[in-house]
């Protein structure tokens, strides 16, 4: 087992920090109800169940490490793991998965529901605390992943979508050569389209902070991860922004 230090980085700015610290306790014992079922269906017309988590199980099924960037309440590992015990699906070792966040609670309550869900031995799970914008933290360094996963986390970064760009290099970084990045955002303004509650949702999570997708663009994303990976398919569902990205191209950090 790798050491956990659970203390938060220093050198990381406020705003990043306020996007984290609003997913408390009490947020994260709702969220799957209100932003995976009822948002991401309802608002950002991307279904969880049809859109989001058959992405992330397409990475997730034949990898034997992966990292989850920006955990949340831990859904989509602890059910992609789930249905892939239940079907017997089995790699050549025992499955690794590393939970990174800048948030101790949320990583504390994934692995938690990810062991609650999956009991026995057929997963290791690590927990590293790190700025997804920044270097890559002390616990990943070193260490390459099969697939890596950024669900519903660039929409929570700071306004700004070229900055955003930045976790495309960690991730890059972290990559095995074969390996492979999924991952979903919540676009801006430009594609709420005519539904009261993707405005009203999108002006509030902006306006407190637990968003900075204001401006959020799918060029300027497809942009930083052309970048970044030699191969990458990116495409939009309501106001979703899905991509699938391999072949990394390791720039300098």
């Amino acid at each position: 087992m790798y050491p956990i230090n659970l203390d938060t980085p220093t050198a990381i700015t406020m705003d990043i920090q306020d996007g984290a610290h609003y997913y408390n306790p009490f947020v994260l014992l709702i969220y799957d109800v209100w932003v995976l079922k009822l948002n991401m269906r309802y608002a950002w017309r991307s279904p969880t169940d049809t859109i989001l988590l058959p992405l992330f199980e397409e990475a997730f099924v034949q990898s034997n490490r992966h990292l989850d960037i920006g955990v949340a309440s831990g859904f989509f590992p602890s059910t992609a793991l789930s249905r892939k015990r239940s079907r017997g699906v089995r790699g050549d070792q025992r499955q690794e998965i590393i939970l990174m966040d800048l948030n101790p609670g949320a990583l504390l309550t994934a692995k938690a529901r990810i062991e609650r869900d999956n009991p026995g031995d057929f997963a290791r799970i690590d927990m590293v605390v790190g700025d997804a914008l920044g270097a890559v933290p002390e616990g990943l360094q070193g260490r390459k992943f099969d697939s890596v996963s950024l669900f519903n986390l660039i929409h929570c970064f700071p306004p700004g979508t070229e900055r955003k760009t930045r976790v495309f290099g960690l991730a890059a970084e972290v990559l095995s050569d074969e390996g492979v990045v999924v991952g979903s955002t919540v676009l801006g303004r430009g594609y709420i389209g005519w539904n009261v509650v993707s405005w009203f949702w999108m002006f509030w999570f902006n306006l407190t902070g637990a968003f900075g997708n204001w401006g959020d663009e799918p060029g300027v994303l497809e942009e930083g991860l052309r970048g970044e990976f030699g191969e990458v398919k990116t495409w939009v569902v309501g106001q979703s922004f899905l991509f699938r990205a391999s072949k990394p191209r390791r720039r300098a950090r």
